[in-house]
């Protein structure tokens, strides 16, 4: 477990194999020999990885190149023993390449690994067929290789050439093991298999997005597939979780969002059984499995926007940001997914024609994205992860264009609700200005196919602006520009649908601009023009699958007619001839109305049947025809074009396992503690990576204001930082150090460590931990006595009961003394302090009070005290006679009417066992403590325990209520000298000791 240790034990196999390559020098026998160098090499790449400075690393690997060279010389006579040491100068090279920094150093060295690990294989290729697990063993070393080369190759096809070579080794890999699959039958050989298969699937992944071969995405779930059954088999919830994750974002890539939702969801339970399994990792693979379950909602609305049910993806991206939220380490997202809840949510709206709740809506999520863009904000520089901070970046960048988008399409409500009231200017301005709006987000789009989808919009405004126009004006030119913006629009379409629609508004616009020039010179020629536009404008709707818009375009194409026979009706002078053109009229116009009613057009029906009753009566033409031969409510519905989706929004997180990813915990056997209180505190480390790592330290490991009482077997504490020595941690593997610590104040703590160690790249990384809270109490009892030392009052909470008789039992040291004074001083001014000792030092001040009495007992103290009334001086250190008299003397000169608490130190508790033995001092002290009890005094006795028989000291401590002792220890790392309450009869204490200090 030590990590000095085991270098320790590393660099003995060292010198062992070295002294055995000396020996098999002289005695060259190739078995020996090459076994010698085996373990030489496999002793120093082990060393090597536990190395934490990089230059040292460097050092040992160069060395150690040098002895595996030798040794495939000394063995080349026997070839597939030297071709063996070439797999272990491939892994050398290969590791001293992550240490290098230069470029084309680091491509010069993998070059180097990769034509040694060739030269392995070519050994084993004579070795047929017993060499299948080595040959898994080089494949897969090359294919690593071949994969590190990939990502330092700056050209692109270069780069797909390395990818595929390594993609070729790791397929025959898998051939291989599929030829000896009974090895990979048991739990550990189906875990090496599933890494084998994931690591494939890895590969053909980011060759897919390199090539966009949908071949290789397809391969690459099948890989991945394939490497579930064997995490499945070797009960690895965690990378099964990986690789349902994998499988997740290739049907996200693939535009198979009900797949990608189901993966997704197989991920969440894979990590919820993980958090079971490695009860260390709780909180953490929880935290996975609500994201997983996040990003199954947001493919469920990415589904549901696809197929525009707008009102299911704002009920799954609602429920993703909610998940967002129960999350530590996403739920900064929560703001940006709610935002895309109320896009969704106002684009269902704006499709069912209700603007208003629509704009109302489309405001929401402007605030949620200016709450989204605070958040990322905030979060954006402690993110650690390449990936994450990538999109937390892009998100951030995106938020203002997402907000302002949303702004736009709150002018674009705006704007119908004004054309809805006949105010076309007013609506034609916001149309501009929604147009402006979306322009400017256009211009800072990259992505191809949202610049395409948001000019489509910029152009409908466009368009929009100019028809609101026009039939503010009854404006022809205004009706032929919109026309043409629709055109225009129909090319910037992706689906067929939106293509139709844009050619019916098109040509309807058309047949307006013509019908205000019929209107004008009553040509029949620009009639029959204004009925085939408007005709195909029917048809155009009809094939778009927009009957009502159809259904309104045939009853314009009916008004046409009617107005030519009202027309001809007007100046006709036969009346019968009059009648007839009336009578046509109001057929046509029957048809009109009836067209009108089956698109919804109520007002459209009750103008025409306003016009009909006129007809009937054979007046006049109340109402022009540009009030009734207007555009269909069709030509401005957002249903023409695709909302914007969740595109810069991706499942980040990934990269954290492929690397070691040491996740720590903070963990108290009590969180609320009292003064004095001795508590565990420990933290649990786990490697959550696929790579081990090196624990170097935890700082602030040790509060403030705390002791530690017993330190950790293995790892050092410097102040308040735990080195943890470079210990190494495997993957999935755990450790744990504790301390026991003790408080030595009250107050409220907060405890937030950092970790710090060295991925498998050495490269530093640090986990800040979660903040654990610590309450420290101090319980002071009633009835106590204060010793008027804190620690000591903290042991006793509060101090010591009334009326006891407790013994302090150490040698002479300071901290004794100190005990002993604060006893003296403790609230002197309050009540009654008495003092029987053989010295009087350190009493100043304390003499010159009136409630301080002092009992001197040695003719010649080595401090001189000034007579005075409250000093008695006595000729014996153990005359007892003599100072029962003083004390009762003093007593009763008290003013005993006063109800002043009373405390007695005696300090020759140790001479008068001395001198008159266990028997009479049992009487003696047995007496004393019965009398001055009984008096209202709290005693504080003291006794020097080296001084006595182990039998005589027991015979005199049973008798005292408590006992406190000082003892003292040898170790420099645990404080020096601790006080314990040993006992404390019917009394509640803190049994574990306290530091002094």
């Amino acid at each position: 477990e030590d990590p000095e240790k085991q270098k320790a034990t590393i660099e003995k196999v060292i010198e062992l194999s070295t002294e055995a390559i000396q020996r098999n020098k002289i005695d060259e026998q190739p078995t020996g020999t090459w076994l010698a160098y085996d373990v030489y090499a496999k002793a120093q790449i082990e060393l090597a990885t536990n190395e934490i400075n990089k230059k040292t690393k460097q050092t040992i690997l160069e060395k150690s190149k040098e002895v595996i060279l030798e040794g495939i010389e000394k063995v080349k006579p026997w070839k597939i023993l030297s071709g063996s040491l070439f797999l272990n100068l491939s892994k050398n090279q290969r590791l001293l390449a992550e240490v290098i920094t230069n470029i084309e150093e680091k491509r010069r060295l993998l070059q180097e690994s990769k034509n040694y690990a060739m030269m392995h294989l070519e050994y084993l290729e004579k070795m047929r067929p017993f060499a299948s697990l080595m040959k898994i063993s080089c494949n897969y070393q090359l294919a690593l290789v071949l994969q590190d080369l990939a990502k330092i190759s700056i050209n692109k096809k270069s780069r797909i050439n390395l990818l595929r070579s390594s993609i070729d080794y790791l397929s025959s890999t898998m051939l291989l093991i599929r030829n000896i699959k009974e090895r990979f039958e048991t739990s550990y050989g189906s875990g090496i298999g599933g890494k084998f298969f994931a690591k494939l699937g890895e590969t053909l992944h980011e060759l897919s997005l390199l090539t966009k071969d949908e071949k290789m995405f397809q391969r690459a779930i099948e890989t991945y597939k394939q490497s579930l059954i064997f995490y499945m088999k070797a009960e690895m919830p965690t990378h099964a979780a990986e690789s349902f994750w994998h499988l997740a974002q290739l049907y996200d890539q693939m535009g198979e969002f009900h797949e990608a939702s189901n993966n997704y969801e197989k991920a969440a339970q894979a990590y919820e059984r993980a958090s079971k399994k490695i009860p260390q990792l709780k909180n953490f693979y929880k935290d996975y499995s609500f994201y997983m379950q996040a990003w199954s909602q947001i493919e469920q609305a990415r589904h549901s926007h696809f197929v525009e049910d707008y009102e299911e993806a704002t009920q799954s991206y609602e429920q993703a940001a909610e998940l967002h939220e129960s999350t530590t380490t996403w739920s900064y997202l929560t703001p940006n997914y709610f935002a895309w809840s109320y896009m969704e949510k106002a684009e269902s709206l704006s499709r069912k024609e209700n603007a208003q709740l629509a704009k109302e809506t489309f405001q929401k999520a402007v605030d949620q994205f200016s709450n989204a863009k605070e958040s990322l904000k905030q979060k954006i520089d402690e993110i650690t992860s390449t990936d994450e901070k990538e999109m937390a970046q892009r998100l951030f960048k995106g938020s203002d264009l997402r907000r302002k988008y949303c702004q736009a399409r709150i002018l674009i409500e705006e704007a119908k609700l004004l054309d809805r009231e006949g105010k076309h200017l007013q609506s034609s301005k916001k149309y501009g200005k929604a147009a402006q709006i979306i322009s400017v987000i256009v211009d800072k789009i990259d992505a191809e196919t949202e610049h395409k989808e948001l000019e489509y919009v910029t152009i409908l405004c466009r368009a929009w602006r100019k028809m609101a126009m026009a039939e503010e004006r009854t404006s022809a030119e205004s009706y032929w520009e919109a026309a043409e913006l629709f055109q225009k629009a129909k090319d910037y379409c992706y689906t067929r649908k939106g293509s139709l629609w844009a050619l019916g508004n098109s040509n309807f616009c058309k047949g307006l601009a013509v019908s205000i020039r019929y209107k004008t010179n009553m040509d029949l020629k620009e009639n029959a023009l204004a009925k085939r536009y408007i005709k195909d404008a029917a048809s155009s709707y009809s094939e778009a699958g927009f009957k009502y818009a159809s259904e309104y375009a045939k009853a314009t194409q009916r008004l046409f007619d009617a107005y030519i026979f009202m027309n001809q009706a007007e100046s006709e002078v036969d009346s019968e001839k009059k009648a007839k053109q009336y009578q046509m009229a109001e057929n046509l116009l029957n048809i009109a109305a009836g067209s009108f009613m089956k698109a919804k057009q109520p007002e459209k029906t009750a103008q025409v049947q306003r016009i009909l009753a006129n007809v009937k009566e054979e007046k006049a033409l109340a109402i022009s025809l540009s009030q009734v031969m207007q555009a269909p409510l069709i030509a401005s519905t957002t249903s023409s074009f695709a909302a914007p989706t969740s595109t810069s929004e991706s499942s980040v997180g990934l990269e954290k396992f492929e690397h070691a990813n040491v996740q720590a915990n903070l963990v108290t056997t009590l969180k609320q503690v009292k003064v004095g209180e001795s508590f565990c505190l420990s933290v649990e480390f786990v490697n959550a990576g696929r790579e081990p790592a090196l624990l170097m330290r935890v700082d602030d490991f040790v509060p403030s204001d705390f002791v530690v009482v017993k330190k950790p077997e293995i790892y050092r504490l410097e102040d308040a930082c735990l080195n943890m020595k470079g210990k190494q941690l495997a993957p999935l593997k755990f450790v744990e150090v504790k301390l026991t610590l003790q408080s030595s104040k009250k107050g409220e703590y907060r405890l937030n460590p950092r970790v710090h160690y060295l991925d498998e790249l050495g490269q530093n990384k640090s986990l800040q931990l979660r903040t654990l809270e610590l309450n420290v109490e101090e319980v002071i009892l009633e009835d106590r006595v204060t010793t008027g030392t804190e620690e000591l009052d903290s042991l006793l909470l509060g101090g010591i009961p009334e009326e006891y008789a407790v013994v302090l039992s150490g040698p002479p040291c300071d901290e004794r003394e100190m005990i002993v004074n604060n006893f003296l001083r403790a609230r002197v001014e309050e009540g009654i302090s008495f003092y029987v000792s053989t010295e009087a030092s350190d009493l100043e001040g304390l003499l010159d009070s009136p409630n301080f009495f002092l009992f001197l007992c040695n003719p010649k103290p080595k401090t001189n005290v000034p007579d005075s009334p409250n000093v008695y001086k006595l000729q014996s250190k153990t005359d007892l006679n003599n100072l029962g008299i003083a004390l009762t003397k003093a007593y009763r000169n008290l003013d005993t009417k006063l109800d002043q608490p009373k405390r007695m130190c005696i300090e020759i508790l140790s001479e008068v066992l001395e001198d008159y033995g266990s028997k009479t001092t049992r009487k003696w002290i047995s007496d004393f403590i019965t009398n001055y009890g009984a008096k209202g005094f709290t005693l504080l006795a003291v006794i020097n325990p080296r001084m006595h028989a182990s039998e005589d000291l027991y015979a005199v401590l049973d008798l005292f209520d408590g006992e406190i002792s000082i003892t003292q220890s040898e170790d420099p790392l645990d404080c020096k000298k601790s006080i314990l309450v040993k006992k404390l009869r019917n009394q509640d204490y803190i049994k574990n000791p306290i530091c002094l200090p």
